[in-house]
């Protein structure tokens, strides 16, 4: 049962807190929503009814759940509907990008069969928040064994200059978890201060960022992304297929577990 338990867990919450927070509003505008949307794969029932008989992984439960979640921020029903919507074809989105191995080392395990590639930047609040806690889960949360974290900077400023000076070092991940915790824009001093506290060579750190050569792979890094349509940070994909709903690390960590059970499905 192990495998079940994040979605039963977003379901269970979001559905329990909704009624102890919103019992009429917020409620009526879910079930307006879950009666108004028939996925195929609740073949002609609107997704309200076919949410119960689903098994916890299948893609129903999985709306219903995110559903749920919405309707906490007292969205409309036309809100929900469109989100539930546009998820429905993020999750089913068979469109291939054509994406390099990332300029730096993944995280998780090699043979995991899932891949999320993170367009991101240093500079970015919400991308050091979310690939943080997308790193914790794919080496020891609900995706371990399951997918690979790929980071992908998608500025060439000092910051990402910084961490691609800590991928020469072979500590990628090291420096990126103590940076992820900084909230302020990171300037020089603080990059080498960080760099200083991991007990980094100072001297080469410095020279590494400094480097004309590291804007290289930053550079490729930036015009590939912008080749498959990123323009903002962080922009997601999940095995090369773009992610488009919410980018809390929950919502992206469902997408990333339903793509592990559609290949298993699949005999991969």
């Amino acid at each position: 049962m192990s495998r079940f338990r994040t979605v039963f867990f977003l379901l269970a919450c979001c559905i329990g807190a909704l009624r102890a927070q919103a019992p009429h509003d917020s409620l009526r505008a879910l079930d307006s929503a879950l009666a108004s949307f028939s996925p195929r794969e609740c073949t002609g029932a609107p997704l309200k009814a076919c949410c119960a008989r689903s098994s916890p992984t299948a893609l129903p439960r999985r709306l219903c759940a995110f559903g749920a979640w919405l309707a906490q921020s007292n969205k409309t029903s036309a809100e929900i509907l469109r989100d539930l919507q546009v998820r429905y074809a993020t999750l089913l989105n068979d469109t291939i990008a054509v994406l390099a191995p990332a300029p730096v080392a993944e995280a998780g395990e090699e043979e995991s069969p899932v891949t999320i590639t993170a367009f991101a930047s240093a500079s970015c609040s919400l991308c050091k928040r979310v690939v943080r806690e997308l790193f914790i889960a794919v080496s020891a949360g609900p995706l371990k064994n399951k997918a690979r974290l790929a980071f992908k900077p998608f500025t060439a400023d000092v910051g990402d200059r910084a961490l691609m000076a800590a991928q020469r070092a072979g500590r990628f991940w090291d420096y990126f978890s103590a940076l992820s915790m900084v909230s302020v824009r990171p300037t020089r001093e603080l990059l080498l201060h960080i760099a200083d506290s991991l007990g980094f060579a100072a001297a080469t750190f410095a020279r590494d960022m400094d480097d004309p050569s590291i804007i290289i792979p930053l550079n490729k890094s930036i015009d590939e992304g912008r080749r498959n349509g990123v323009v903002v940070t962080p922009t997601f994909f999940i095995n090369n297929r773009r992610y488009r709903s919410y980018k809390d690390s929950p919502w992206v960590i469902d997408a990333a577990e339903y793509r592990f059970e559609t290949l298993k499905k699949r005999g991969h």
